[in-house]
């Protein structure tokens, strides 16, 4: 379980002025082009399970059998308080992109158990209590946050450029996809597909991944993303 304390300046992965470098044509309307960039930014946050601008959180985890610890958001920025069982504990290596606590003593993160069953003595090895918090501040800084202090990977903008100009085109009722070509004997045609992932078993694949509801992405953008998205 997982809490926001400080958000974000900005959700946006990118800034209008950016995204504009790349568009060919007569320029859209500046709240369209703002609209489209926060709505890929948030379906990409969506999509990857995860959030990448930089932000705190207050983190409440069961106590894992082992001396890692493993929490939500990386990349870790600073970690301020661990919690164990009302015990702060401080003699631990932060492993950054991973997002790993890794105790030092050698000693597991274990805290206590349940108890139940018919006498209150059987331990209850499907819940666990939530003995661990972790106050800490994870993420990337976006151009939109700090432009001269951005670390945001500079693939993970581009996807989010490229998803809000497909959005922008759609608002715009502008063909969408991928650039598609067609030869039949001597004339050769190109056309866009409207949904990039035809012909790749795309209602079995969103199926798959469990979000039946984001049939369409486009196939730069996927490419990115399934490096960053979380399986779990």
């Amino acid at each position: 379980m997982i809490e926001i304390t400080t958000p974000a300046s900005s959700r946006d992965l990118t800034t209008s002025a950016e995204l504009l470098k790349h568009w060919v044509g007569k320029q859209p309307d500046l709240d369209v082009v703002n609209l489209a960039i926060t709505s890929a930014s948030i379906n990409i946050a969506h999509w990857c399970r995860r959030e990448f601008v930089q932000q705190e959180y207050m983190e409440y985890l069961e106590a894992p059998e082992r001396i890692r610890l493993v929490i939500a958001e990386s990349p870790i920025i600073s970690v301020s308080e661990v919690i164990v069982s009302g015990d702060p504990v401080t003699d631990y290596t932060i492993f950054e992109k991973s997002g790993i606590l890794l105790r030092n003593d050698g000693v597991p993160w274990t805290g206590p158990v349940v108890m139940g069953g018919a006498f209150g003595t059987d331990v209850l090895v499907s819940e666990g209590l939530l003995s661990i918090t972790v106050d800490y501040i994870a993420g990337y800084t976006t151009r939109a946050m700090d432009e001269a202090n951005m670390d945001l990977p500079a693939d993970l903008e581009l996807a989010a450029i490229t998803y809000a100009i497909e959005l922008i085109n759609m608002t715009l009722e502008k063909p969408i996809g991928d650039p598609m070509s067609v030869k039949v004997g001597g004339f050769t045609t190109e056309y866009s597909d409207t949904d990039t992932m035809t012909g790749s078993g795309s209602g079995y694949w969103a199926e798959a991944v469990g979000d039946p509801s984001m049939l369409w992405l486009p196939l730069p953008v996927r490419r990115v993303l399934m490096a960053y998205r979380r399986t779990l």
